[in-house]
């Protein structure tokens, strides 16, 4: 079945002038490009003499390298003077001798740490922070301080888990 419309009666889209430069400028590169590779696969490399190969001295292969092991160094002597025995000096490292270590001194463990009463301090601190009540600072630290001698009087708040 035939429809009666007529093409010609359409109005013709409107091209941006930019987009068709920059499909033209494409489809060019693409052209060069392609006549490019056809140049490089139509033609045929010229054939020239090649000069007879001269033999190499054999080189082992890599895996059959064996590493010598390095020299130690030796530090040059200068030459003996005049006044200077003509025997070489032997060349003998002493050990330093150490001393032994300062045994740590006993600490006293019914005595508290700084530390633990920091800790204790702080902790008050912040639960005074958000209790209702306000206290003092200074009345707080009194406080936590003679609750950290007695909690650190308690045998199970100093043993290692």
């Amino acid at each position: 079945m035939l429809y009666a419309t007529n093409i010609g009666d359409e109005k013709p889209k409107e091209i941006d002038p930019k987009a068709a430069a920059k499909a033209v400028r494409a489809m060019k590169a693409r052209e060069a490009r392609l006549k490019k590779k056809q140049a490089t696969l139509t033609t045929v490399p010229e054939v020239t003499e090649v000069p007879a190969p001269t033999p190499e001295p054999e080189i082992a292969p890599a895996a059959e390298k064996v590493r010598k092991p390095r020299a130690k160094k030796v530090p040059e002597t200068p030459p003996p003077t005049e006044s200077e025995p003509s025997e070489p000096a032997e060349s003998v490292k002493e050990k330093k001798i150490r001393k032994p270590r300062e045994p740590r001194p006993q600490v006293d463990e019914n005595i508290m740490p700084a530390w633990f009463k920091a800790y204790v301090t702080e902790t008050k601190l912040k639960e005074a922070r958000i209790s209702e009540p306000e206290v003092s600072e200074r009345t707080i630290k009194k406080r936590a301080a003679a609750d950290a001698q007695e909690k650190w009087q308690d045998e199970g708040v100093r043993q290692v888990h």
